[in-house]
């Protein structure tokens, strides 16, 4: 495995993950900083990947994020956007249509 940077934008969050990781981050295979994916703090091309997990629908704006993490992936690399479902029974909000319930469906 390899270097992995982590970036969140609350530093209560990135406080607690430095906790959980404190191993990793301590043998330097691994930092986590507050910033945006908006302007990820990386220069072009750094990472073979880059992963979001249950954040886009958060972000200030949809298209530049993927964007953004494509900028600081190398060539033939991959970007991954990753989404855990509402718990069944909730209903989840969605802006462009009818509420849906925990699992995707108009309710």
């Amino acid at each position: 495995m390899g270097h992995i940077a982590g970036v969140e934008g609350s530093q209560q969050m990135v406080a607690q993950a430095r906790a959980r990781n404190e191993k990793a981050i301590e043998r330097r295979r691994g930092d986590l900083s507050r910033g945006s994916v908006g302007r990820l703090p990386f220069q072009d091309n750094t990472f073979q990947e880059a992963l979001a997990i249950n954040s886009m629908q958060v972000w200030p704006d949809a298209i530049a994020g993927p964007q953004e993490m494509r900028r600081v992936v190398k060539a033939g690399g991959t970007v991954a956007l990753a989404f855990k479902p509402a718990p069944r029974g909730v209903l989840a909000a969605n802006p462009a249509g009818p509420p849906l319930d925990g699992g995707g469906v108009p309710a």
